[in-house]
């Protein structure tokens, strides 16, 4: 049967509500790290992304090309009709587990075999360690687990950016998506927040 998800989103890269994240260098739980948690990089000095922050962001997000994808992430964006713009522009990874647990057709996606451990969650936060790509998720503990790890890591509403930035949608469908995505996932309001200031700086780039 498909996974559900029915809880609080959690922080990124598709975000902890509350948070319990942090970045290096930065106190558990602070507003700083809570903010950045979901972004998947570390600020400057704590307090409001800069302006470089994002535009650094914006430039990692543009050239992303391939994602370790849990099913959290995968179901949200599917949830809110951006998955298939998604698969076209972003080569998403997944582990057997994951396919089993949303039942997503698997020539949508690379299948990485020999990474059949339970639970799931496991080998998703093994396989995007042991390739080096980034994590996709909203579940607050393989957060958690990639932060510790120092691995690169985003969520839904960092993968809904990325469509824009790319210019793969307009800024009218990409608030119709966001939309969609915030009625399904209770985001934080850091994270909305952040979100929205990511969203004017990718705008404002927009030719």
């Amino acid at each position: 049967m498909p996974h559900t998800i029915t809880q609080d989103c959690a922080g990124w890269g598709t975000g902890l509500s509350p948070y319990c994240l942090s970045f290096r260098g930065l106190p558990l739980g602070s507003r700083a790290g809570r903010l950045q948690a979901v972004a998947g990089f570390r600020p400057k000095e704590p307090g409001a992304p800069h302006t470089n922050d994002l535009e650094a962001l914006s430039d990692t997000l543009i050239s992303l090309d391939r994602m370790v994808a849990d099913s959290s992430s995968l179901i949200l964006a599917e949830k809110a009709g951006f998955l298939p713009l998604l698969c076209r522009e972003v080569r998403l990874v997944v582990v057997p587990g994951v396919l089993a647990e949303t039942g997503f057709a698997s020539n949508v996606f690379r299948t990485l075999e020999g990474y059949d451990e339970t639970p799931t969650d496991a080998a998703v936060v093994r396989a995007a360690r042991e390739t080096s790509l980034p994590l996709l998720s909203d579940d607050r503990s393989m957060l958690e687990q990639a932060h510790i790890a120092g691995m690169r890591y985003y969520n839904a509403i960092m993968a809904l950016t990325l469509l824009l930035a790319r210019g793969a949608l307009t800024p009218d469908a990409f608030e119709r998506f966001r939309g969609e995505l915030y009625r399904h996932c209770r985001y934080s309001t850091q994270v909305r927040r952040f979100a929205e200031s990511l969203y004017w700086s990718v705008r404002k780039r927009l030719p």
